[in-house]
């Protein structure tokens, strides 16, 4: 290396030192800010537009299959979102999107097997008459807002990000819409996880679009 680029890079390095540039937060930090910010906010927000099932504290504590539910979706939105947020980073494993996958396809298997026998006692309790446009907006608001920050890291793998984005961001609200909303599978279904999984796939091309403007 002659001494004229020697002399080069080490004036960059000494401009890179004395700026005021500041080092983006780790995927796992991130993620962990992002899925507390994003329960307890939805969670505030659906409270505000109408308390929780009153019993659904006791339901947790006496109910295993119930408790393991809730346990699972948790984990399955934990890792998906720590995987999304390591996908905009080349060359990261995919095996938290992977097992993030695997949590949320048992999640849906323990919510399901409500159709062989009932979790839950038949109960009205926590009706919520537009509890399908609440998963939708809810989705759509943190969608914006998990946008920006993909953003914010320069989003490499476009396709494989945006769809795992956008299931994340709706699965939030129907998961808190089984702690809020009258528990029973088929109303789930159709009212909770069907319009997620609709508005995902629509949301999925648009952050496709806006992630890939950065590439």
């Amino acid at each position: 290396m002659s001494k004229q680029y020697e002399q080069l890079i080490n004036e960059l390095s000494d401009d890179l030192k004395r700026s005021n540039s500041r080092r983006l937060l780790s995927p796992i930090a991130i993620s962990f800010i992002w899925v507390s910010m994003a329960l307890l906010l939805t969670g505030a927000w659906i409270y505000w537009e109408q308390p929780f099932r009153y019993e659904v504290v006791a339901q947790f504590l006496a109910t295993p299959l119930f408790f393991t539910e809730l346990v699972i979706g948790f984990f399955a939105i934990s890792l998906i979102c720590i995987g999304a947020f390591k996908s905009t980073v080349p060359g990261e494993s995919k095996t938290l999107l992977k097992v993030g996958v695997a949590c949320y396809l048992f999640w849906l298997a323990i919510i399901f097997s409500g159709y062989l026998s009932p979790i839950l006692p038949p109960s009205t309790s926590g009706t919520r008459y537009e509890c399908s446009m609440e998963t939708v907006y809810y989705g759509i608001a943190l969608a914006i807002v998990t946008a920006m920050l993909m953003r914010r890291r320069y989003t490499f793998q476009p396709l494989i990000t945006a769809p795992f984005v956008a299931f994340l961001v709706v699965t939030i609200p129907a998961y808190l819409m089984q702690m809020a909303c009258i528990y029973e599978v088929h109303h789930a279904f159709s009212h909770h996880l069907l319009p997620a999984w609709i508005t995902a796939i629509v949301l999925s091309p648009a952050l496709y679009w806006l992630f890939n403007k950065d590439v």
